[in-house]
């Protein structure tokens, strides 16, 4: 059975690695208040994890790309080009 393939920028996510779609934000897992963590990034204590712009900049390990970490979008605010 032959399986589809599709390109990064079909799955919603940027050549570069950088952002990615979705259809929800999740909170950030620092704030623990619900503030949005539109970051999906890989932590200096070694997991991965969401945080907003304030915990990405504390605990990031580099600049966004493939394997370090995305700005996650919401389906509709990537249309007008806002980050949630």
């Amino acid at each position: 059975m032959a399986g589809t393939t599709s390109t990064p920028s079909e799955r919603g996510i940027t050549r570069d690695g950088t952002r990615c779609v979705v259809p929800a934000i999740p909170p950030c897992d620092f704030c623990g208040d619900g503030t949005p963590g539109p970051y999906d990034f890989h932590t200096r204590m070694g997991p991965w994890a969401h945080g907003c712009h304030q915990h990405w900049i504390l605990y990031r390990t580099g600049e966004l790309g493939v394997g370090s970490g995305q700005l996650w979008v919401t389906e509709g605010a990537a249309d007008h080009g806002d980050s949630q």
